[in-house]
């Protein structure tokens, strides 16, 4: 029984498409010795798209159903195992569009390039601290100030809890502060 058990999307589809246009075929559908596809079903549904008739393979012999089963679990897991250095990546992609390189082809979404280069053009404010400066009015209750830039907005300690809350859990969830204005300004951060 074939099983495809990693969905393509049309999105993924387009963004596979984009690459084998810009760098060439570069990544071989992998097949068995009955040709039966053990991995690369994206690739394959690209080279379709582009009206390709034939595509590179290697063929995998010799492999139990299970090793098959496994590669095909494997070669789609395992890159998402993978992390970035968001620093890095940001200077890299900084780099590509300067240069007026097209980012089509890299498999980011538009929303992901946005928040990557945005946080490559701050990059100038490594180790800046947005304190929240504290002040007592005359009405006893105690206030605090979010400082950046020439900005000082007031916040009381529970709005600053709440603030302090909110970037934790988001850092917490995508490992890292890059998208965490953008989320907030869009309601995503609560």
């Amino acid at each position: 029984m074939k099983r495809t058990l990693a969905h393509n999307s049309v999105e993924q589809v387009d963004q596979i498409v984009a690459s084998i246009q810009e760098y060439g075929w570069t990544n071989p559908i992998l097949i068995d010795e009955n040709n039966v596809v053990i991995a690369g079903h994206g690739r394959i549904a690209a080279a379709t798209q582009l009206g390709m008739d034939d595509v590179p393979c290697i063929v995998l012999a010799g492999l139990t159903e299970n090793q098959k089963k496994a590669y095909r679990l494997a070669d789609n897991r395992i890159p998402l195992n993978a992390g970035w250095d968001e620093e890095l990546l940001s200077a890299e992609l900084a780099d590509l569009a300067a240069d007026d390189f097209s980012l089509d082809s890299i498999g980011f979404t538009q929303r992901e390039l946005d928040n990557l280069l945005s946080a490559a053009v701050c990059d100038d404010t490594e180790g800046m601290d947005i304190p929240f400066e504290k002040d007592e009015a005359k009405s006893g209750v105690k206030v605090q100030y979010l400082s950046f830039g020439g900005h000082k907005i007031p916040a009381t300690d529970e709005e600053a809890d709440r603030f302090d809350c909110a970037v934790s859990r988001y850092v917490d969830d995508n490992g890292s502060y890059i998208g965490f204005v953008s989320a907030l300004l869009a309601g995503e951060v609560c």
